[in-house]
């Protein structure tokens, strides 16, 4: 079972009432994992006259961490806190490389009618660069919204692509047996050229032809789907899978509201290999589509392009 030991949360709001942060205190408490909460200052080089207005406001932001820090003291956590300077996502990912974080859970900002989008800035950036595991933390879920669902793509030969399914199996695997949700797996499944192999007027395949062919490509499908899941199954005797023909950010975004999902887990990571394409197209569609938490995750062998 995946356990983090070694969490770092970063709080819209340094209350006890933050949902990032009463996630994280839960998720520690739950792994027995040592937790630190972070709060940030976006920071330039400072003026000597705006200098006592800098330090008012680290000084507001530390004592917030500490009654941050309390709330999960009271619960039997082990905690610290730590004051982020400078440009966010640089900092908190200078900070998962030299604290060895497993885990980073970050608040969104939520929506808004400026702001359609879940996730801001500082989210996408670790969502792309961070090499830890990400958890971003909708603000405004319902907790009736309890569900795991974990959003394969196992149609590869690929070692690097096959151990990153098997990657989010385990995590989602985990996480619905700890928070004892019902577990869902998701594969979306397309056929490369359908439309053309259907109308086209120069390809002129024949029907018989055009349907075997696609019966060949769905069966390969859903025998790998299999192979990925079928480790799984006996700890998650409940585990529900959707095998959907369509595209992976509809497919996605439906099974989540359908099901009550509480957080989706998925890879950010294309395929492909061409430098600082740190993230792959499908899971933009879907990042920019959901409606719940996400927790994403990348290859063991991804690198992040900021240095400790």
């Amino acid at each position: 079972m995946k356990r983090f030991r070694n969490i770092l949360v970063v709080p819209e709001h340094l209350d006890a009432d933050d949902p990032g942060l009463r996630r994280a205190i839960d998720l520690a408490e739950t792994n027995a994992a040592r937790l630190t909460v972070a709060g940030l200052l976006e920071a330039q080089d400072t003026p000597d006259y705006l200098i006592p207005l800098h330090q008012e406001a680290v000084d507001s932001i530390e004592d917030r961490l500490k009654v941050a820090a309390a709330a999960a003291r009271d619960r039997g956590v082990s905690v610290k806190t730590t004051l982020l300077i400078g440009r966010p996502f640089v900092e908190i990912i200078r900070t998962v490389l030299v604290e060895k974080h497993d885990l980073v859970m970050k608040t969104a900002r939520g929506r808004g009618q400026p702001q359609p989008r879940l996730f801001g800035s500082t989210a996408q950036h670790l969502l792309r660069k961070c090499p830890c595991p990400v958890w971003i933390v909708d603000p405004q879920q319902s907790p009736e919204r309890r569900g795991v669902l974990a959003a394969l793509d196992p149609d590869t030969s690929e070692p690097v692509q096959t151990a990153l399914n098997t990657k989010i199996m385990e995590l989602a695997s985990s996480l619905a047996i700890l928070e004892t949700a019902p577990l869902h797996v998701v594969h979306a499944w397309t056929v490369p050229y359908e439309d053309m192999i259907h109308h086209s007027p120069y390809l002129r395949v024949k029907k018989v032809e055009a349907s075997t062919y696609i019966r060949e490509i769905e069966e390969r499908h859903r025998k790998r789907l299999e192979a990925t899941v079928a480790p799984f199954r006996r700890s998650n005797p409940g585990m529900s899978v959707h095998f959907v023909k369509g595209l992976p950010e509809t497919v996605i975004t439906d099974i989540a509201k359908e099901h009550s999902i509480g957080v989706v887990v998925m890879a950010t990571v294309a395929r492909t290999g061409v430098p600082g394409l740190l993230i792959g197209n499908t899971a933009e569609n879907v990042l920019s589509r959901i409606d719940t938490s996400v927790l994403t995750i990348k290859p063991d062998a991804f690198t992040s392009p900021i240095a400790a």
